[in-house]
């Protein structure tokens, strides 16, 4: 009798070293269940794609698919529509597993039958893998009409407040995902960023019944040359369109002030990366600060912004700034690349 795939692991790759993704793979293989791995190959120059087709040799449990370069949503999307497996997990091709975590997370998940189950992802550099917790989460199960409370930690975790290397990821890593979950929902190609909260806030509207927990299950390992991390033009405008597309699933009403909280948090992110990752005049981000006062989504959340639900002091003046308007004064704070509290993170 033919044994039930258990697992499907989707890995997007694009021209990701060797060495990344030998570790990548490695933390996989040890996850003692059947699973499967389909990795999608975004395009790769020939070394990489090259690579994966040799490795997938001696890796039987493995496919591959090459495509053109279309994106990391639709790489994820290409494997969903091949996944087998019961449940689907998403792990990035620089990044690494905790293959307990995996392990146990499937067969807790069978036996209680739960849509979805989430444990904590760490972020770290490479050969710095932690040893011991720093924060403890309360493993807790959310069901039916509380699965609001779920929805408002991946919106709102504290505890990224308190230690912002250790957190509940607010996208897909870190999770295994009930297939029947999935369903029809998909990433959605247009949206560059934010589209990982889109696809796991759809998912927690639709879910029944999760699981938290307070094993470490993923290690992002900080990589500067990743996608990631790289510039994104027109990003303050791709990220209202994804928060607006949250605000459609929110579960309820006690969850929207930690809605608000996300897209300002959000956007003075994205403000630091698209205004201060390159040199530009003060002219310049003027006129596009006055775009951001003039966008639906952010002037309804900053209007709404409840100052209480931030922890720290500096990110609390830097809001105060935003929201008041008083960009000239944000932008000579950012500038002055001394002063270590102001500089972007």
């Amino acid at each position: 009798m033919k044994e039930e795939l258990l697992l499907t692991i989707i890995i997007p790759v694009y021209n990701t070293s060797t060495r990344l993704l030998i570790d990548c793979f490695d933390s996989i293989n040890k996850i003692n269940n059947s699973f499967e791995v389909i990795i999608v190959d975004d395009g790769s120059e020939k070394e990489c794609a090259l690579f994966l087709d040799n490795y997938l040799k001696k890796a039987p449990n493995y496919v591959i698919v090459h495509k053109n370069n279309s994106g990391v949503s639709d790489s994820r999307n290409v494997g969903i529509e091949m996944a087998r497996g019961k449940y689907i997990a998403f792990v990035d091709s620089d990044d690494v597993v905790n293959p307990q975590w995996y392990t146990d997370a499937i067969k807790i998940a069978l036996k209680n039958d739960y849509d979805m189950v989430c444990g904590k992802v760490h972020m770290c550099n490479r050969g710095d893998l932690p040893i011991f917790r720093t924060y403890e989460y309360e493993e807790k199960i959310f069901e039916n009409e509380k699965m609001w409370e779920m929805q408002k930690l991946l919106l709102y975790d504290e505890t990224f407040f308190l230690n912002n290397i250790e957190y509940l990821d607010h996208g897909q890593c870190g999770k295994i995902i009930k297939k029947e979950l999935i369903s029809d929902v998909r990433f959605i190609p247009e949206l560059t960023i934010s589209e990982d909260q889109v696809f796991i806030n759809i998912l927690v509207n639709r879910a029944r019944k999760c699981l938290i927990n307070n094993e470490y299950a993923y290690f992002y390992l900080f990589n500067q040359n990743s996608t990631t991390h790289n510039h994104i033009t027109n990003s303050i405008d791709i990220e209202s369109q994804s928060m607006s597309i949250i605000k459609d699933f929110l579960i309820n009403e006690k969850v929207i002030d930690f809605y608000y909280y996300r897209v300002v948090k959000d956007l003075k992110l994205v403000i630091d990366n698209e205004l201060f990752s390159k040199q530009i005049s003060i002219q310049q981000y003027i006129k596009k600060m006055e775009s951001v006062y003039e966008n639906t989504c952010y002037r309804e959340a900053l209007k709404n912004f409840r100052f209480t639900l931030e922890k720290n002091i500096f990110d609390k003046i830097k809001f105060f700034l935003i929201k008041k308007r008083l960009v000239y004064t944000y932008f000579i704070l950012k500038k002055m690349s001394k002063i270590k509290l102001f500089k972007c993170n």
